[in-house]
């Protein structure tokens, strides 16, 4: 059986927020009640395939405003279901940040994974900065999982030896469980039991769902060039666009594909000697992205890009635009796991995208024609854009050749 709880959040303040990935990564891995973490994990191990949490944004019902809300998700074999459930609940109810020791250990944990993940995800790190500097919400979840939250957290591990500074977090860490209702708003289950069967609990007393609209944080100003240990760079471009219901995101999606199978993948991986490179839409932040993945390049991948969008207005061919339809259908259609198809529809259901508009999507996607292509492309790509960079040491002076504030993560 895998479960979901979403529970509802009370807006956050700035410093809260700031920590909110550190809080949900940390609430599964400390203690519970009068239990230590040590018996919480013996628990865990006993009754669940494990247990996570992650804080997410749920869109109001005109998608204009988000309420925070965290999600807990686990799994266990039909048997213990009802245990399962019962730790998940008291785990958000419950749980202690007092053990000074365990706290300090996890942030430290966390803050040495961040360290590591640059490296393998820093094309995600470099776009995510990017759009940060567009939106609002792009913004925001940079602060929440992006390179402003890897940076926040190695300075906070590296003062955390400080009893100031620990004690400052510990009540940041009380503040924020304070604001999670214990009433679960939404809980998801996939199993092969019939409803009736099972024995997890589906009625809950949330009557009082009205929640605050979280606040969102302030557009990053600077266009930053980030130093970190890599030999090479992770570039990245972004451009306002809009979100998924929007008549014109069907062709960004194809528009994404074809510069990624048409121009980038030979220009910058083939003859650049990058890893990767590509281009996207992203509906969720409402951007459309560029980027390149370990690349010993840095300025010539820019100009790349502007190049990649030239090409977009008159050289994309008809197999060209066949292939970049064909590669977003499929990713639309792909099988999943029976659970992994439900999970992706209540994912759906939670961003208030119903079956008709996906299928709308889904079929304008089929229909899109060249002049489509070129029409998004002249809209969208050619307006101002904003730029991060993720590198070694050895591109400062490039990076500040390309007007970018220089800091290291």
């Amino acid at each position: 059986t895998y479960h979901s709880i979403i529970f509802p959040c009370q807006p956050l303040t700035k410093e809260e927020f700031n920590i909110a990935s550190l809080y949900s990564s940390t609430l599964t891995d400390v203690g519970i009640g009068n239990k230590n973490y040590e018996e919480v994990q013996k628990i865990q191990s006993a009754v669940t395939g494990g247990i996570s949490a992650n804080f997410i944004l749920l869109p109001n019902e005109n998608r204009t405003e988000h309420s925070l809300a965290i999600k807990v998700t686990s799994k266990s074999l039909e048997k213990n279901e009802n245990k399962m459930q019962d730790l998940m609940i008291e785990m958000v109810g419950n749980a202690k940040f007092t053990d000074k020791n365990r706290i300090k250990d996890m942030l430290t944990f966390i803050a040495s994974d961040n360290d590591k993940s640059v490296i393998q995800n820093g094309h995600v790190l470099a776009m995510s900065n990017a759009a940060a500097q567009i939106n609002n919400i792009s913004s925001t979840n940079d602060i929440a999982s992006g390179i402003n939250f890897i940076t926040n957290t190695g300075a906070l591990a590296r003062e955390i030896n400080n009893d100031l500074s620990l004690n400052k977090y510990l009540e940041l860490l009380k503040n924020i469980k304070s604001k999670i209702v214990s009433q679960p708003i939404f809980t998801f289950t996939s199993s092969s039991l019939d409803m009736d069967q099972t024995q997890l609990n589906f009625d809950f007393n949330s009557e009082n769902t009205s929640q605050m609209p979280q606040s969102y944080f302030d557009i990053q100003e600077a266009s930053i060039g980030w130093i970190t240990g890599a030999q090479v760079s992770y570039c990245a471009e972004a451009f306002p666009t809009v979100d998924a219901f929007h008549e014109d995101a069907p062709a960004l999606s194809v528009l994404g594909a074809v510069l990624r199978n048409g121009y980038l993948h030979s220009a910058i991986r083939e003859k650049g000697g990058a890893y990767g490179a590509g281009a996207m839409q992203d509906s969720k932040n409402q951007v459309f992205k560029f980027f390149s993945y370990r690349d010993p390049k840095c300025t010539e991948t820019f100009n790349e890009f502007r190049n990649s969008r030239e090409w977009s207005l008159k050289g994309i061919s008809q197999n060209q635009l066949d292939e970049g339809i064909l590669g977003v259908i499929s990713s639309i259609d792909k099988p999943l796991s029976p659970y992994g198809e439900a999970m992706n529809d209540f994912a759906n259901n939670l961003d208030r995208k119903s079956i008709d508009q996906r299928l709308r999507f889904r079929a304008l996607v089929k229909e899109c024609s060249l002049k489509d292509l070129e029409n998004v492309s002249r809209k969208y790509l050619f307006n101002e854009s904003k730029k991060a960079v993720i590198a070694g040491e050895n591109y400062s002076e490039e990076m500040k050749n390309l007007k970018f504030e220089i800091k290291n993560i």
